[in-house]
């Protein structure tokens, strides 16, 4: 089967996205070109304005009507954000929180066996641990980056952050050595 995923929004999301796609192609999938040749096609959301909310609906939208018989998942910031909005989006087949993106290979084998709609966002808890996620490979990139920390506690009255992506908390140092080594040895700088 072949995967596409497309990212919306900041270098956290394409650092995720990359995490995802890895744990896919682990799990026997293939990267596809395009989402119009994939069997799985992958919505990383942004949620920062609601322009940005409005062209997560628009990729959606555009991806099943492309590919009707694609599995389609939405997930990242929009969903965690804005639970029911994103669970209304009837074209997505599996809809997953940030708090739940770990879990996407699994969902994805529960949906091709049940082919029932899976909606799973769990909310942000206090004393969360930051998502234990590596990524080997930038495909397609020449520079590698790192996600060292994840989310907020300011709660400011304009900002999105803390409900899509809980309070701050970072990388373990050892886990961030570890990572920053293997993208060495694959040739980042």
């Amino acid at each position: 089967m072949k995967a596409k995923i497309i990212t919306l929004g900041c270098k956290v999301n394409q650092y995720e996205s990359e995490a995802m796609l890895e744990a896919l192609l682990n799990g026997g999938f293939q990267e596809a070109a395009s989402p119009v040749e994939a069997d799985l096609v992958v919505v990383n959301s942004c949620t920062v304005t609601a322009t940005s909310d409005q062209k997560v609906r628009q990729t959606l939208r555009r991806a099943k009507k492309e590919n009707p018989g694609a599995v389609t998942v939405l997930t990242g910031c929009m969903p965690q954000a804005f639970p029911e909005e994103a669970s209304a989006l009837l074209e997505a087949d599996i809809v997953l929180g940030n708090a739940r993106r770990s879990d996407l290979l699994p969902r994805v084998l529960e949906y091709l066996s049940s082919k029932q709609r899976i909606v799973d966002i769990a909310p942000h808890e206090q004393g969360e641990t930051f998502e234990r996620m590596a990524v080997s490979a930038f495909h397609g990139r020449t520079r590698a980056f790192l996600k060292i920390e994840d989310g907020c506690d300011r709660f400011c009255s304009y900002c999105i952050i803390p409900y899509a992506r809980g309070r701050v908390r970072s990388k373990p140092l050892e886990d961030l050595r570890a990572e920053v080594k293997a993208l060495g040895e694959q040739g980042y700088k």
